[in-house]
């Protein structure tokens, strides 16, 4: 009863959401791209750099850089199935347990674009602190996304 619950509230969220027309975090038209400040806190670690995100073939591609330009990992994000794919990672998070919280935190909030603050779904929390911020924080692992907008 408590799944049927949680869906129909994501149907009425989603519904009421395309109905405010209100412009898509993520870049969602063909060809458009976006650059944004990204900050991952992990209990004592921080990571700070920059992500660039285009939408090509109806698929969302897009690399995590730190501040230094090094590349912390690639992703590929199909909307339609629901799927994100990392690729080149960084040698020192390339461990099968990383990618796994990294895959569902990012599916869940690439899929969840444009939610009502906050909206939690499957122990994450997704927020709009401010105008082009968007937070993920994923409850179990204590694990904090940020994303800021650094583009129009």
């Amino acid at each position: 009863m408590k799944a049927f619950l949680l869906y129909v509230s994501f149907l009425l969220t989603v519904s009421v959401c395309s109905a405010a027309s209100q412009k898509p975090f993520f870049p969602a038209e063909e060809g458009q791209r976006s650059e944004y400040a990204v900050t991952l806190e992990f209990r004592q670690m921080h990571f700070t750099g920059i992500s660039i995100m285009k939408k090509a073939d109806s698929v969302l591609v897009g690399s995590l850089l730190n501040e230094f330009g090094i590349r912390a990992f690639d992703f590929r994000y199909d909307p339609v199935r629901r799927r994100i794919k990392l690729e080149n990672m960084t040698s020192f998070i390339d461990r099968w347990y990383i990618r796994k919280i990294l895959r569902r935190d990012l599916t869940i909030l690439f899929s969840n674009d444009g939610s009502p603050s906050p909206f939690v779904v499957h122990r994450r929390r997704i927020e709009v602190p401010e105008p082009g911020v968007l937070v993920l924080t994923n409850m179990k692992y204590q694990v904090r996304y940020r994303f800021s907008q650094l583009n129009d």
